[in-house]
């Protein structure tokens, strides 16, 4: 019996071995994921700002583009009256300095 008692002995001791290595790579591993899982966090944040960002400076750009079709239709407006009023003038017979 003695020989019987003696192998379990060996074999709770080689199973308590692996289980604290097993714990410890656990433990590893999860203070990995854990440092990883904070690094995502801070990446995330970042991008958030980032989007923010540039969700702004659409907006800003989608007002500038606006206001620049406005002005451009100012314009070609101004241009089109300046056009009409030479095109009439052209048309009018000229005037001599002493109004004949």
């Amino acid at each position: 019996m003695g020989l019987a008692v003696r192998k379990r002995a060996d074999v709770e001791k080689i199973v308590d071995q692996a289980a604290a290595g097993f714990r410890e790579n656990l433990a590893a591993t999860v203070q990995d994921f854990r440092a990883r899982e904070q690094e995502a966090a801070g990446m995330v944040a970042r991008l958030e700002g980032q989007t923010f960002g540039i969700k702004q400076t659409t907006e800003t750009l989608t007002v500038l583009v606006s206001t620049a079709g406005m002005r451009m239709d100012a314009i070609e407006e101004r241009h089109r009256n300046i056009c009409a009023e030479f095109s009439c003038a052209a048309q009018r017979p000229a005037e001599t300095p002493d109004g004949e």
